[in-house]
């Protein structure tokens, strides 16, 4: 198993000769700053800290932390005093997330000690003051470079991102922007110069060029979207190196590629042409998963999108408002070739509209939260705008228990969100015409009456430690659940998990579906290895079997894993 984790584990991340301290610090915490107005005012409980720099002890002022849980509902959002200080009040009991973060900082979780990990969960009890939950943030690795055409010539004002390869859960590997939205617009000046700053210790695919979020080219003749050291294939691309604190050199020239325009028309499925709607450009394949906004259809619906690399792509024509008259999509695949491609003639087709109701099975009081109920892609390569009605109460949950969703189109599952507290109820079944359909792609072409969702307040829950080789209670480690065996054409997500233990060093996974599984702790791991096919079937040789019934709560410890 070792040979899967993330990193070696340690207590702080060593990288070369740097060092990351991302375990908690003991400080003397003099009062708090004020908490923004406390949403759950029948709560008792307060969590208390400070954030500092890690290379010099300073204080950190105004740095976020962000505290989430199912007993609040809606995140907590604060900001450190003057004296790096913080203090969420009125809390519930729970068990709770932190996340911290501040520009040109590495962002980090409580108990987080490795890059790309998930961090650990606060038990609170009600009443409770946890205090001295401190974090130290190390300064984010950089990386540098200069940008030229093949003439050597620099080039300005080109976009620039720093991505990283990650797991999704079937088990598709995509290329994601590892950019925030303090930095997703960097550019070159006018020495074609660049920096990308705030990177946490990894490896990195350096590109430019049209990627999600860069600026639109104007110029046929621009170049296509490269990757370091200077290739238009992402195959071919070489990681680069960051390290904490320190800077990394990605200097490269811009591959030169044949540039396509392509234009058209859209027009409604009465034949009417549509202005204002607009245009994603979708590429999909094995090794990336991107879109980018690409145009705008004018008042007749015609559209222009100019320098468009080689490729195989879909245009997504979405609604730029959801209104009531509307809602019409459109998806149109295109192979680019280098030459350009005119007159296309796309039709969009009226999205759906889907009502149901939903089905309370349990005894417990039903929530006060707002309970929403929402499409998400099956596969989560899809654009999830295409799926997504912003319409004004789209999906809430009436108090008859009756439900409407505008807008739906594509191939969907229906999850629940709640909006305040909404333990112990848990998703148990979503059903259309006795068929259960709560896993599985449904394609929602037209308007669908009578699905049934079915919520339960008898979910499962599987808890306990894990024991090193002395047979010792073990205080950092990953636990990781797989189903035994994943079906055919079922989503994943609600079947693999993951759970690291809170400062007990207890595990607690919970509303896993009722089935067989496996489940193992190991050392390490980064928060999508789990989805790694390699690791699932290296996992379900050595890991433990159970199975597990609706309602059960299972006191499983096991043997940490070398």
């Amino acid at each position: 198993m070792r040979g899967i984790a993330a990193v070696v584990a340690c207590a702080v991340i060593c990288l070369g000769n740097a060092q990351l301290n991302l375990g908690l610090m003991t400080l003397r915490a003099q009062a708090p700053p004020r908490d923004t107005p406390a949403p759950d005012a029948g709560g008792t409980a307060r969590i208390v800290g400070r954030v500092v720099a890690a290379d010099t002890g300073n204080t950190l002022a105004r740095a976020r932390v962000q505290i989430t849980s199912s007993a609040l509902g809606s995140p907590r959002q604060l900001t450190t005093d003057a004296n790096g200080r913080y203090e969420a009040r009125n809390l519930r009991g729970g068990r709770y997330k932190i996340l911290v973060t501040r520009v040109g900082f590495v962002s980090l979780e409580y108990g987080q000690t490795r890059p790309f990990e998930p961090g650990r969960e606060l038990e609170l009890l009600d009443g409770q003051t946890l205090e001295h939950i401190d974090f130290a943030l190390s300064r984010g690795g950089v990386i540098t470079g200069r940008i030229t055409d093949q003439n050597g010539e620099p080039q300005a004002g080109i976009a620039m991102q720093a991505l990283r390869f990650s797991w999704r859960p079937n088990g598709a590997r995509q290329l994601d922007s590892m950019s925030t939205a303090v930095f997703d617009r960097i550019l070159t000046d006018d020495l074609g110069q660049f920096r990308i700053y705030g990177l946490m210790p990894g490896s990195y695919i350096v590109a430019t060029g049209a990627l999600p979020g860069s600026l639109p080219w104007k110029d046929p003749t621009a170049q296509a979207t490269t990757y370091f050291p200077g290739t238009t294939n992402v195959d071919e691309a070489q990681p680069v190196e960051v390290e904490i604190g320190r800077e990394a050199s990605a200097p490269f020239a811009l591959a030169s590629a044949k540039m396509a325009r392509v234009s058209g028309v859209i027009v409604d499925s009465g034949g009417r042409p549509v202005g204002w709607r607009s245009i994603m450009l979708a590429t999909r394949s094995e090794s990336t998963t991107a879109a980018r906004s690409a145009a705008t259809t004018r008042p007749d619906g015609s559209f222009d999108i100019p320098a468009v690399a080689p490729g195989n792509y879909t245009l997504e024509v979405l609604p730029v408002r959801m209104e009531p008259t509307d809602r019409e999509f459109a998806s149109f695949p295109i192979v680019v070739e280098g030459h350009d491609i005119t007159d296309l003639l796309i039709s969009t087709r009226p999205s759906a509209n889907v009502t149901g109701r939903i089905i309370w099975e349990g005894s417990s009081p039903h929530p006060s939260a707002t309970l929403r109920i929402s499409p998400v892609a099956a596969d989560p390569r899809l654009i999830p705008a295409a799926i997504i009605s912003n319409s004004e109460g789209s999906g809430t949950v009436d108090a008859k228990g009756f439900f409407s969703i505008a807008g739906v189109h594509g191939n969907v599952v229906f999850r629940t969100t709640f909006n305040g507290q909404a333990e112990p109820w848990t998703l148990k079944a979503v059903r259309l015409g006795g068929a259960d359909i709560t896993d599985v792609g449904y394609d929602v072409f037209t308007d669908i009456d009578g699905i049934e969702v079915v919520l339960t307040d008898r979910g499962t829950r599987v808890s306990g430690i894990a024991k090193n080789a002395l047979n010792q209670p073990a205080l950092d480690y990953v636990v990781v659940v797989l189903p035994s065996e994943m079906k055919p054409n079922v989503s994943p997500a609600r079947f693999v998990k993951t759970a690291r233990p809170d400062q007990q060093g207890r595990y607690q996974i919970n509303d896993l579906p009722p089935g067989q599984y496996v489940v193992a702790a190991i050392e390490s791991l980064s928060r999508d290895g789990h989805y790694n096919p390699a690791f699932q079937k290296q996992m379900r040789s050595v890991a433990t079997s159970f199975a597990l019934k609706e309602g059960q709560q299972l006191a499983l410890d096991l043997p940490l894993m070398q």
